[in-house]
């Protein structure tokens, strides 16, 4: 069984994907079903991981413009499933970011089962 678990950078800073020092950091949570998202690459080799966006947020968390900063491991397309995600408001962020601002996400894949 794959799942994904979307937390907040700041809860845990020794994960692999860390964002900029002294950055705005908002959790995010899925406004539907996030499983489909989850990289092919990944799922073949057993692999979780994850990804920092900058984006600009909008009314009621969308996230948009958003730009994929890191991701690790490299080359399974956390980046690009998380960047997807976001532009199809798949993610959100939580915390009442103004709109307009600048701030950064982090989105955690997890194989699980």
């Amino acid at each position: 069984m794959i799942w994904i678990a979307l937390i907040a950078l700041a809860a845990d800073a020794s994960a692999d994907v860390a964002p900029p020092k002294d950055s705005a950091v908002y959790d995010v949570r899925c406004a539907r079903d996030c499983r489909p998202y989850f990289p092919d690459a990944a799922a073949r080799a057993h692999a979780g991981g994850g990804a920092v966006l900058q984006c600009r947020a909008g009314v009621d968390g969308v996230l948009e413009a958003c730009e994929v900063l890191g991701e690790r491991p490299e080359g399974v397309n956390f980046g690009v499933a998380a960047r997807i995600m976001a532009d199809r408001k798949v993610i959100r962020a939580v915390g009442a970011p103004r709109p307009g601002d600048t701030i950064l996400v982090r989105v955690i894949f997890e194989r699980r089962g």
